[in-house]
Order: C-alpha cells, then structure tokens, then sequence
C-alpha cells in the first residue's frame, strides 16, 4: 500500500492509501476511524482490484476542516477527490459513517457509482422517546449554566462536568469543529434518499451490532431498489474487520458481477 499526501489542492488536503491494480474501488471508513482500517481489506483484494482508501477531513492524517462539515460537505470532498484522482466512476465498500457519505453520492450521483457494498451502515436516525427528549433539554440547561457569569462559581464547575459527562462516546471524543459535524452528521436522516440509490448494492451486517442495528440493515434493504443483505451471526459493529477474510471473499464476489456467497 503507498501513501500520497496532499493529492487534493482545491479542498483540504487528503491523506489516501492506494493499492492494487483493477477496477477502481473506494474504501470509505467509520466515524474516528481511519482508512487504516481497510489495509486487511487490500492485502486480500489488491490482485484483482485498485482500491483507494482516503482519510476523511478530520479523521486520520487529513486536516480537520475549518468549520463544521454536513454529509453533504463530505460527498463534495469526496468527488472532488475522485476527479483529482481522473477517476470517473468506482465501486464502493463502505463502513457506518462512510456509508452515509456513500448514499448520498450514490443517490446524487449515479453516474460515478458502480456497485456498493455498505457494512454496519449508518443513515437510519433511531426512534427517541420522551427520555431521549428530556435528556436534551437537560443538556441544553446544564449549557446555559455553564456559561452564565451570574451564577455561583461551583455550580457552574459542577454544570461543567455534567456537560462533559453528556453525549455519547463520539461525541465527548469530538472536539471544536469536529463536535459540531458530528452533531450535524448524526442529526440527518438519509431514508428519504435510500429509494433514489440505483446501484447495486449489497449490505453486511453484524447481528449484534449495538450501533447501527440490524434493524437498519432490513430497512435499507428494503428501501434500497436493488439490494441483499447477507448476516454475519455474532458479529458487532465492525464485523468485517472480525471477519475480515469472509468480508473480503463476499466483496470479491459482488464487485464482479457474481452471486454473493
């Protein structure tokens, strides 16, 4: 795998991992990943593909952006990466958040997309209930306290702390710009854009995954025109790392017109 650094002039730079020869297939990561995460990937594909693995603005050794990002901002980044690159059209393998970034420029753009393979893919906001409501409020309180001159000294210390505490593990990892694309990341729903995706397109799931659930993977199934959904029993978010020969095999398998085992 080489590594080209500062390929992209008009955007922030990218850091990519290239490998291979073949038909071209970008690798998409996760949330606080890094296009790392695909290197078991292309030491099992690199025969019989190029695959181009980029870190996303933010995330490995590719700068933060200079103001909070939407998904929208990533597919442009992202296209525009392709166009550096003088790719016109790729198959993509994509996981969690870099299933949202896949979506919407598969749904956008069918032109530049070949086939798509989406794992533990992320897009679906989750039904929130009263509780979900509350804590929010709550959080935005706490916010307010924090940052009012006229309140006592240790109650705001002790709202400080309570707002640290809040949030989910991404976003306390977050920080600056980066909380802020996070929040307008998590925040938009791609349902409505599943049913505009032309592609053929094949999910894997892991049944255990606690982050984006099975349930997910059913319903963009579903929606999804022309898509399959293959279960890796046991498995959790990252189950095509936890089984990374399997995945691989399958990937080979769809990318090449064939019947996914």
């Amino acid at each position: 795998m080489t590594n080209l650094l500062d390929i992209v002039t008009e955007v922030p730079p990218a850091h990519v991992l290239l490998a291979g020869e073949g038909p071209p297939v970008l690798c998409l990561h996760g949330w606080g990943a890094s296009a790392g995460l695909f290197v078991p990937l292309s030491r099992e594909l690199d025969d019989r593909f190029f695959l181009i693995a980029p870190d996303f603005p933010g995330f490995g050794a590719t700068p933060v952006p200079e103001r909070p990002w939407s998904v929208d901002d990533y597919v442009v980044w992202t296209l525009a990466l392709l166009d550096r690159l003088g790719l016109v059209r790729v198959d993509i393998v994509a996981h969690s958040f870099g299933a949202r970034v896949a979506i919407k420029l598969a749904a956008a753009h069918p032109e530049r997309v070949g086939r798509m393979v989406l794992t533990g893919a992320a897009g679906v906001r989750p039904k929130r209930g009263i509780g979900y409501y509350l804590r929010v409020r709550t959080f935005k309180l706490l916010k307010r306290v924090r940052s009012a001159h006229m309140t006592l000294r240790w109650v705001r210390d002790w709202a400080c702390r309570r707002v640290e505490r809040s949030g989910s593990r991404d976003y306390q990892a977050a920080g600056g710009v980066m909380r802020g694309t996070f929040v307008s990341v998590v925040n938009e729903d791609l349902v409505e854009w599943l049913p505009k995706v032309t592609a053929s397109t094949l999910l894997v799931w892991g049944d255990r995954d606690d982050e984006t659930p099975l349930r997910d993977g059913r319903l963009m199934e579903q929606r999804i025109p022309d898509a399959g959904l293959v279960i890796f029993e046991g498995r959790s978010h990252y189950a095509y790392i936890e089984e990374a020969a399997r995945f691989a095999h399958i990937v080979a398998t769809f990318l090449s017109g064939e019947a996914a085992a």
